[in-house]
């Protein structure tokens, strides 16, 4: 349970950005479930050189924090055997990484119980009792899909080619450069209607983005499982800048003074007009 945030901005520029946040917020256990902020960011950093080319990212991984962290483990070593040449590479990585996620998890959970994994169940399922190949088949779907179900990655990113963001779930990978914003976790809806709302544009100014980014933040602590503090950085082609504590108070404090004028705004509105039905 978590927020990721990204949104593009200044993309219309010789510096485009990338503006990223994520609650601290960690859920453990199930029926009785235990929240507590953390004190490590979820914000992970990514970077890979390949001659000329270098990528500097950050992933945000939603839902199970054990197996996003495993797939994080992959692309890092991916990245450190093979370094990518663009961010679409490294979304590459990315969903390779989920895939391999999945598969090992049906083979410790599923397959090993029966002495087999994926490569000599397929080699062996003929000769086989048909009825038990297909519970195996039955109990791999549903563990695929609780693993997927669990897994949701932002990746944000910024190479030579501009600023970019990659959604990866369900074992694929969706761009979102065009719309420019892109949000995932249990807080990702309050959170997206905040940019739908404030007509968001990738061209914008960083510090529209760093407000609006404040703001979808602030409208995702109404959902459950989303914590109040807030880690918040901007990419660019020179790396990663993180905002200290009373950077993102002042934000937080400009936001509350802008809801406080269009409260105000909207009772004079109320208060001069006679819309009575009378």
């Amino acid at each position: 349970m978590t927020v990721g945030i990204g949104a593009v901005c200044e993309a219309d520029t010789d510096n485009p950005k990338v503006v990223v946040a994520a609650d601290r917020l960690v859920t453990s256990g199930q029926a009785a479930r235990r929240e507590y902020e953390h004190t490590s960011s979820k914000m992970l950093s990514i970077h890979g050189t390949n001659g000329d080319n270098s990528v500097c990212a950050v992933g945000i991984g939603a839902g199970s924090v054990s197996l996003a962290d495993e797939v994080f483990y992959k692309v890092d070593q991916k990245v450190a055997g093979a370094p990518p040449e663009s961010a679409r590479s490294l979304a590459q990585y990315g969903m390779l990484s989920l895939q391999e996620v999945v598969q090992e998890t049906i083979n410790r959970q599923v397959l090993s119980p029966h002495n087999l994994n994926l490569q000599t169940f397929n080699q062996t399922q003929g000769q086989m009792n048909p009825q038990v190949v297909q519970g195996i088949y039955q109990e791999i779907t549903q563990k695929k899909d609780e693993v997927l179900q669990q897994v949701n990655i932002l990746l944000a990113a910024v190479d030579s080619e501009g600023a970019h963001l990659y959604n990866i779930r369900q074992n694929d990978l969706a761009r979102n450069d065009t719309i420019g914003y892109l949000t995932v976790g249990s807080g990702a809806e309050p959170a997206n209607s905040t940019f739908i709302r404030n007509r968001y544009d990738d061209t914008c100014e960083l510090d529209d983005a760093l407000l609006d980014v404040t703001e979808a933040k602030a409208q995702a602590e109404e959902a459950q499982g989303v914590g109040r503090k807030m880690d918040l950085a901007v990419l660019d082609q020179s790396g990663r800048r993180d905002l200290d504590d009373d950077e993102i108070e002042h934000l937080r404090e400009v936001y509350e003074e802008v809801i406080k004028k269009e409260q105000s705004a909207r009772q004079s509105v109320i208060e001069d007009r006679d819309y009575s039905l009378e």
